[in-house]
Formats: structure tokens, C-alpha cells, sequence
């Protein structure tokens, strides 16, 4: 139910709505129709649900003229975007925004009446679902007068008791043309000026404008459309010739209405221009503003710059820069700010030494400092955040309180609300980040999706791209450690270095790989070193404490170490490999290894190594494989035993023969350790040396024997 009352006052009127309630809002209309001949002013105050005004929000609205009735057919209908002021306040000049339908100037105001129908988006869009309707009541009928259709023709003998004897004109010749009173003098007076004062001969008189005298002077010229100023032959509407001085200003230039009305002596230099610029400053002084209400509050503030309309609006400080509408519009107390572009710091008020440029840079700022925005949307709703730098389209974009933060590139940190000492460079560089601290990202969609996550480095186009809370990461190259997402202390250096690493269970990391795809198809376990293109696994594997070194150079299994691919022919030193033997470390020591018959069932052997069939096994690609030096090693002739066979042996003399490694896993293959056949060898030549020692000991009998049957 709509409660109005109309108050009619000269040339317009109010109609108060007294609660129109439109759910999810409640406004409150003033509209007033003024006497404009291209439109309607209409003003309207915003109000949420909860009854309390929406300041500084866009509003989409439209306009539509019905005739007829309330749901008349619509003349005219056009949209505008509006934003409400401090004071939930919009306004609109109807006639002048984005016409959808008609003409404002084709109405025919006198084929009423006319209703006024409003609709409102307050998501500042165009899906309408606030609407009210309003009758146009007689007040603004002044775009068409409303006895306008009554008035004098221009015919004298239209006129109703018209008196009867009178001269008139009958065409529009401009001259008598019949002579009603007999007298063809009567009528004739002769025009004379003198000074300020037109006089008529028969003792009328007229007085003159004070402000102009039609040119006797030579330095003031009016005519139909236009006014000269030191020239006789204006040549636009305002010609000035010369130079215009404005006196007891205190050497400032104002110009507009309300511009500048407190200005007094005390404060000087002041440039404003437009509607209520500088309207309340006292002895501020060095100040330019140029736009509707720029600089409006300021009073004492000095060196002060505001271009556009709203800029700097409530600033009471010195040495800020605004420009762009309502550039640092609510800014009080802060000082040193520089603010370039629409709303670009719209919302800061104490916050001090910021620059942003670009539309909506800064617009949430409050109190945060020493921040700096370029592009828009940067830092978008940064309110406290401090030393914070943003470069790009939504970079740092959610930051509030996060600070010392840089961000560079397409939308880099942008989901930051309150992480710190953060740096990000390349699109989407740790787009994700929200609480994160001390992490560093280089590269598009580097760190990407990390969340909480700290102290993560991450220098390549997806490196570290999918971690969401694995910390103290390093990875260097593109697609380094691109999957990983929990995993911490790993370090990846080189082109999808640890690519697939992506382990979940706790205290999962550690790992290191340095080299183009090293142990890049490792998926889960800790601890592994791989150094070496392509070193450790390209297979998906799940490995712990591993090393490889070596071009690839391949594990196969957990606690294992590679030197070296299948294609090396010779690995050595100066000096021999040591290995553990302290007695001290020992337990269950037993001298029960077999000899002889262990050693006599191995089959020494001759052979050559299959390079392309072991690779194969290896998951190894052909393009990757080092095709000249494998042949090399496919044709030397080695001396080995087979692994198999020498398991065999130990199993049938019941030997836990520690020189076979059997494979871990269908990946693995079988190896033998040599120097551990060095024990089985010392033990069978020792039974050998005693089965001799025997024998001598029989020899030697045998001998006394025969010596004995010599004798006698």
C-alpha cells in the first residue's frame, strides 16, 4: 500500500512516498519534476531491507512515460546507471539516459494523463525487480503548458469581445494594413535612449539591463545567440577577448555555481571549477579542482589536486592527487596519496602515501599505507594492507590485510586475502593464495593453487601448480613438481623436474631431483635423489630413499642407488670401493658360509648385454635413448654369471647368499652384488687347503710306509 502526499510549489512538485516496498528493499521516492524542456529531474533515496540507507552503490535503473493510465501503453522508455551518495541519495535527469523506446521530445504532454514508472536493479545491472508507479500530476505539465492549447492564435478577430474600433494587422505583412479609430497617426511613436532608459514619445519608458549597454562602449556585445567580451564580432557564445581577473579571492580563479563561496582572503592560489568544487575551503590554499563537488569538504587542506566529479570530495588533508570520478572520494585525514582513475581509492579515508591508478584501483582502501596500484581492479579490496604492490589487471584483488606483498601479471595473488611477504610474477602466479606467507612464484600459473601454504619458491610457467598446502618447496622449470599438493621440502630444478610427485600421507617430501624430467614420473615417497637428465624413474612409481645419478640413469625400487644409464661401459676411481665391516655393528655372526659346493655349481659365462630390450623394460622412450653409445655398450663381450643360476645354486646348498639382489617389483630387475662371491670363494679355498693339508698329512704316511718296505 503506497501512502503520498503532494506539496505543489512554483514550477514543480514534490510527491513523498511514505513507505514503497519493493523486497528485498523499501525506497523512499522524492522525485520532482522541474521546468526543463529536455527532461525531468527525479531524485530518490535508497534503503535495504533492514531499513537503512545504501550509500555509494550503483543502481541500474529505467524510466518509462505511460499514457493513459497505470498500465497505459509506455511512450518513452530509457535506462540509466546511477550510484547513490553519502546519503542513499540518486539522481537522474529523465530524458537524457540510454533510450530503449520514443522520443522524450515527441510526447505529447497534453494527451495526458501521464504516469512515471520506475524499475530498479540494485546489483547496478538490468534485471529489474524493484518497481512503482507515480502519476504526473499537473505541475510538470510546464514541458506543455497546460492552457496551452487555449492561447491566442495570433488573429485578432479570434479574440472574444474584442473591442471593435482598433487598427490591427490581417496578414503578416508587419504593417496596418485597415484603420479602425478614423485616425492613421494616432498609433505612430517615436523610440529615443538615453543612458540606461528607452523612451517612447507619448511618455513610455523601459529601463535597460545595467550589465549591458548594446555596445556604446564598445566592450560589452549581446546579441540573439551569442556574448563578445572585449570584441564587437563575437564569434561563439562566450567570446572573451583578454584577460579575465577575478579580485578579493586571494589570487585563486573560481568558476561555478557554489564553487568557492567560503573562499576568503586567507586562503590563495585555489583553481575551482564546477558545480560546489572547493565549495567549503577557508584558507586551504595551492588546491585545483575541476568537476562537480571536487574537493567539497576541503577547508584548511593545501596542495591538494582533484580532477573529476566527486574527487577528493571529504578531504580535509594535504598533498593528494585524485583524478577520475569520485577518485578518493571519502579520503579525510590521509595525506600524499595519488589516485588516478574512476573510483581509484573511492573508499579511502585515513590511509596515507598509496598510489593507484586504474579504474576501481584501491577502491576499498581505509587505512592501509604505502601501497601501490597499477590496473584495474588492483588491490580491489585492500582495506588495511600495508607496503603492498600491484601490477595488473585484479592483481592482489582480495587482499584486505595482508602486507609487503608484489604482485605482477594478469590477476597474480588475486585471491590473497591476508597473506604477507608473498611475491608473484606472470599471470595467475599464485592466483589462489589466501592466508600463504613467504611463498615466491615466478612464471604463469606458478603456485597457482596454493592456499595456506608458506615458504614455497617456485620459478617456471606451472611449477608448484597445483599445491595447495605442501611448504618449503623449491622448483625451478616449467611444469616443475606441477602436481604436487601436500608434499613438503621437495626440490625440483629443471623442466618437469618431480612432475607428477603428488604424495598425501603425512611428512611425505624430502625428495631432490636436478635435471630435465628427473624422477619426474615419481607419484609418492620420500627422500629420493635423482641428479641427471631424465634420471630416476619416468614411469609412475612410488619410490623411498632412492638415488640415481647419471643421465638416466633408473631406480627400480626403494633404498636403492643407480650410477649411470645402460648404456655406460665403465665406472671407476683411484681408489676401491669401501664398504661397512666394523665388528663393533655386528651380531649374529656365524661362520657357516658355504664353499666348494656352492662355488661348484655357479657357471661362469660370456655374454653381451640386450641395451635396447633392457630399455624397453625400463619404460624408457626411443626418442630419449642415446641410441650410438648404446650399441656401443650392446656389443662389449662381458664376464659375468647368470642370476638366476647363481640364486638356484644357493637355494639347493641352502645359502642366504647375499650377492643376489632379486627384483623388488615387476619393474625391477634381478642384479648380483660380485664382491660378496668373494666369501663363498675365501671359504672354498680354505675346505680345498684343508682337503690338501689332509692329503699331504696321508701322503706323508704312505710315504713312511714306503720308505719302510724299502728297508728291509
Amino acid at each position: 500500500m503506497n501512502f503520498c502526499r503532494f506539496f505543489k510549489d512554483p514550477g514543480r512538485i514534490i510527491v513523498l512516498m511514505k513507505r514503497m516496498v519493493f523486497l528485498p528493499f523499501c525506497f523512499l521516492f522524492v522525485s520532482s519534476f522541474a521546468q526543463a524542456p529536455e527532461g525531468m529531474s527525479y531524485q530518490a533515496v535508497m534503503r535495504g531491507q533492514d531499513n537503512k540507507l545504501l550509500t555509494h552503490t550503483t543502481v541500474g535503473m529505467q524510466f518509462s512515460i505511460l499514457q493513459g493510465s497505470a498500465g497505459g501503453t509506455a511512450v518513452y522508455v530509457e535506462t540509466q546507471t546511477l550510484t547513490t551518495n553519502a546519503n542513499g541519495l540518486i539522481t537522474a535527469q529523465i530524458g537524457t539516459g540510454t533510450v530503449v523506446s520514443g522520443k522524450f521530445s515527441a510526447i505529447d504532454w497534453s494527451a495526458g494523463p501521464y504516469f512515471l514508472k520506475t524499475e530498479a536493479d540494485p546489483e547496478g545491472g538490468d534485471a529489474y525487480t524493484l518497481k512503482g508507479i507515480t502519476q504526473i500530476l499537473s505541475v510538470p505539465y510546464s514541458l506543455y503548458a497546460q492552457k496551452a492549447g487555449n492561447v491566442f492564435s495570433g488573429d485578432y478577430k479570434d479574440l472574444s469581445n474584442a473591442p471593435a474600433k482598433v487598427s490591427y494587422f490581417d496578414n503578416d505583412a508587419g504593417y496596418l494594413t485597415r484603420e479602425m479609430d478614423g485616425d492613421t497617426t494616432n498609433e505612430i511613436q517615436v523610440l529615443s535612449i538615453s543612458g540606461d532608459t528607452l523612451y517612447l514619445s507619448n511618455g513610455g519608458f523601459v529601463k535597460l539591463p545595467p550589465d549591458g549597454d548594446f555596445n556604446r562602449s564598445g566592450h560589452f556585445v549581446t546579441t540573439l545567440d551569442s556574448v563578445g567580451i572585449g570584441t564587437d564580432t563575437p564569434q561563439s557564445i562566450l567570446d572573451v577577448h583578454g584577460r579575465i581577473t577575478q579580485t578579493g579571492i586571494g589570487n585563486s580563479v573560481i568558476i561555478g555555481e557554489k564553487a568557492g563561496i567560503h573562499a576568503d582572503t586567507a586562503g590563495y592560489y585555489n583553481v575551482l571549477i564546477g558545480y560546489g568544487s572547493g565549495e567549503n575551503i577557508t584558507k586551504g590554499s595551492n588546491n585545483v579542482a575541476v568537476g562537480n563537488i571536487a574537493l567539497l569538504f576541503n577547508a584548511t587542506g593545501n596542495r591538494n589536486v582533484a580532477v573529476g566529479a566527486g574527487s577528493l570530495r571529504s578531504n580535509r588533508a594535504d598533498d593528494n592527487m585524485a583524478v577520475g570520478y569520485y577518485a578518493l572520494f571519502n579520503n579525510s585525514t590521509g595525506t600524499r596519496n595519488t589516485m588516478v582513475g574512476n573510483y581509484a581509492g573511492k573508499n579511502n579515508t585515513t590511509g596515507s602515501n598509496n598510489t593507484a591508478m586504474g579504474y576501481y584501483s584501491l577502491v576499498k582502501n581505509i587505512t592501509g599505507h604505502e601501497n601501490t596500484a597499477f590496473g584495474m581492479y588492483s588491490l580491489y579490496w585492500n582495506r588495511g594492507g600495508v607496503y603492498n604492490t600491484a601490477v595488473g589487471y585484479r592483481t592482489l584483488y582480495r587482499n584486505t590485510y595482508g602486507g609487503m606483498n608484489t604482485a605482477l601479471g594478469y590477476q597474480a595473488l588475486s585471491g590473497n586475502t591476508s597473506g604477507g611477504n608473498n611475491t608473484a610474477m606472470g599471470s595467475y602466479a599464485l592466483f589462489k593464495n589466501a592466508k600463504g606467507d613467504y611463498n615466491t612464484a615466478v612464471g604463469d600459473s606458478a603456485l597457482l593453487n596454493n592456499k595456506d601454504a608458506q615458504y614455497n619458491s617456485a620459478f617456471g610457467a606451472n611449477a608448484l601448480r597445483s599445491n595447495i598446502s605442501g611448504m618449503k618447496n623449491t622448483a625451478v622449470g616449467r611444469s616443475s613438481l606441477q602436481l604436487n599438493q601436500s608434499g613438503s621440502s621437495n626440490t625440483a630444478v629443471g623442466e618437469a623436474a618431480l612432475y607428477a610427485y603428488n604424495d598425501l600421507s603425512d611428512n611425505a617430501g624430502g625428495n631432490t631431483a636436478v635435471g630435465r624430467g628427473a624422477l619426474r614420473g615419481l607419484k609418492t615417497g620420500s627422500y629420493n635423489t635423482a641428479i641427471g637428465c631424465v634420471s630416476g624413474t619416468y614411469y609412475s612409481a612410488s619410490f623411498s630413499n632412492s638415488t640415481a645419478l647419471g643421465h638416466y640413469a633408473v631406480i627400480t625400487a626403494s633404498n636403492q642407488a643407480r650410477i649411470g644409464s645402460s648404456s655406460v661401459i665403465s665406472i671407476g676411481g683411484y681408489a676401491n670401493w669401501s664398504n661397512l665391516s666394523d665388528g663393533r655393528f655386528k651380531t649374529e655372526v656365524k661362520s657357516s658360509v658355504p664353499g666348494l659346493s656352492f662355488i661348484m655349481k655357479l657357471r661362469p659365462v660370456l655374454y653381451r648385454l640386450n641395451v635396447d630390450k633392457l630399455n624397453k623394460f625400463l619404460n624408457i622412450p626411443e626418442d630419449m635413448q642415446t641410441k650410438g653409445v648404446a650399441s656401443e655398450a650392446g656389443v662389449m663381450v662381458r664376464t659375468g654369471f647368470i642370476a638366476q643360476e647363481v640364486e638356484k645354486a644357493a637355494q639347493e646348498t641352502g645359502y642366504d647368499f647375499s650377492g643376489i639382489d632379486p627384483p623388488k617389483n615387476e619393474h625391477d630387475f634381478y642384479n648380483l652384488r660380485y664382491a660378496e662371491f668373494v666369501v663363498p670363494l675365501v671359504q672354498a679355498i680354505q675346505e680345498q687347503q684343508a682337503e690338501i693339508e689332509a692329503l699331504k698329512e696321508q701322503n706323508k704316511l704312505l710315504q713312511q710306509q714306503i720308505d719302510a718296505l724299502k728297508n728291509k
